[in-house]
């Protein structure tokens, strides 16, 4: 059986197995990771990579999850919900491009 962490310090709380096995990030509470085996591995920032002369409103750094879904699983979502999946529309309007743009740099 897997151990399951929920709590702010989960990091701290973590075995060396688990900090070193492929993590799951999900679920209920909205913070949980466990060893899964199908998960993303854990990963620390380095403070040191962060421009502390900028304003702490500054974006320096972004992530997006982006999984598009394919034609037929959109009409599969309309015929069953009545309506497209507004998150991936809205998602797919996204130029990924530009959002770089949004980066504060010196």
């Amino acid at each position: 059986m897997m151990k399951t962490i929920s709590a702010a310090n989960a990091i701290d709380e973590m075995t060396p197995e688990i900090l070193n096995a492929p993590a799951y990030e999900g679920g209920d509470p909205i913070i949980e990771v466990t060893a899964a085996t199908d998960g993303f591995p854990i990963m620390r920032f380095n403070k040191d990579y962060w421009d502390r002369s900028l304003p702490k409103t500054a974006i320096q750094f972004m992530t997006m999850k982006y999984q598009p879904i394919s034609e037929e699983e959109m009409r599969e979502h309309v015929a069953n919900n009545g309506y497209p999946d507004y998150t991936t529309l809205s998602r797919d309007a996204i130029n990924f491009g530009d959002l770089g743009g949004l980066i504060e740099k010196k």
